[in-house]
């Protein structure tokens, strides 16, 4: 990771960049992206996770994450749960940074596009934003992400651009960050490839970004179709609990492991954790099991109708093994 981080640094400056956005690898104190001396920080959310690196409380994590923060360079932050808060603004305030938290020193909206009758489009794939900034207010910008965690990170783009504009960065104006947020690409973020079933990929792998799936799928557009879950996860993720909150949000479930690295949990443990998981409910899905994303993708298909949903998610691993296939079946 050290050496693709600086081989990163050296295209930049080949290249000539004049602004870099940065996401640490791990954690941010002890990550070696924390070696910059940056324009502005951004914290986004705090959640447990890498729990056997960076701690298993999230006063440990925030105190990991809040090691970017740098003497007198501003920090633009998400709504973080309060005992993680704590810890961002006391190091904030030893290291005499002024801080714009979400909720508080900006704010957002968001709405649902309208529903177009035509079969161009079959389900929404974006959202509109209103954005209000200490600075100025920020009407009619689309993203093409869905859920309200989007959103969430779309303002604290925005604010982290008003800061750089407040800072002399003059060409990042309204019509700038509103071209930026309408061209955003994001695979493997609640992606949806159009088909009969419909099919999403998500690369969730903890048990906040499965939350914001779940979110996602409350929406009007996902009612009233039978929906299939394909599941698998890495060994170090808390597995149980993204299980959890998952698995009753569908009619089918089929587990599986990823091929492409060796952290797969294996499936008969995956099969255990649902099985403790759904134990007397009396409306709990039908688990199958199979070996590889192909075969569990092929499971899928036969478990569902042309208006009907599959979604793949549980890890990064299986979501992109899961989207090469599926362009493998479109080329």
């Amino acid at each position: 990771f050290e050496m693709t981080t600086l081989l990163g640094w050296m295209l930049f400056d080949e290249m000539n960049v004049e602004l870099a956005v940065l996401e640490t690898g791990l954690g941010g104190r002890l990550d070696c992206t924390n070696v910059c001396e940056p324009l502005v920080t951004v914290i986004t959310s705090i959640g447990l996770d890498h729990t056997h690196i960076l701690g298993h409380t999230l006063q440990k994590i925030a105190f990991e994450k809040a090691g970017i923060l740098k003497r007198g360079v501003p920090v633009v932050q998400g709504q973080l749960p309060g005992e993680a808060d704590v810890v961002v603004e006391e190091r904030a305030t030893e290291l005499g940074c002024p801080r714009f938290v979400c909720g508080r020193d900006f704010a957002w909206h968001h709405s649902a596009p309208a529903k177009r009758e035509d079969r161009t489009e079959r389900v929404a794939r974006h959202q509109n934003v209103m954005i209000l900034t200490p600075h100025r207010r920020h009407d009619g910008l689309t993203i093409p992400l869905l859920g309200v965690h989007q959103a969430h990170n779309a303002s604290l783009a925005v604010m982290a651009c008003e800061v750089l504009r407040e800072n002399g960065w003059s060409k990042i104006d309204d019509s700038a960050v509103a071209h930026g947020l309408q061209q955003t690409h994001w695979p493997l973020r609640f992606e949806i490839f159009d088909g009969e079933p419909t099919i999403v990929l998500d690369a969730a792998h903890n048990p906040d970004s499965m939350r914001a799936v779940c979110q996602v799928l409350e929406g009007s557009e996902w009612k009233n179709r039978k929906r299939v879950l394909i599941f698998a996860a890495s060994a170090d993720k808390d597995v149980r609990s993204m299980m959890s909150i998952v698995l009753p949000h569908f009619d089918e479930i089929v587990l599986t492991r990823f091929l492409g690295n060796p952290r797969s949990v294996p499936v008969p443990q995956l099969r255990k954790y649902a099985a403790e998981i759904l134990a007397g409910n009396d409306r709990s899905p039908r688990i199958h099991g199979e070996d590889s994303p192909r075969d569990a993708l092929n499971a899928a298909r036969t478990l569902t109708a042309a208006n009907d949903l599959i979604c793949v998610t549980g890890s990064i691993f299986l979501a992109a093994e899961t989207r090469g296939l599926l362009k493998e079946r479109m080329a």
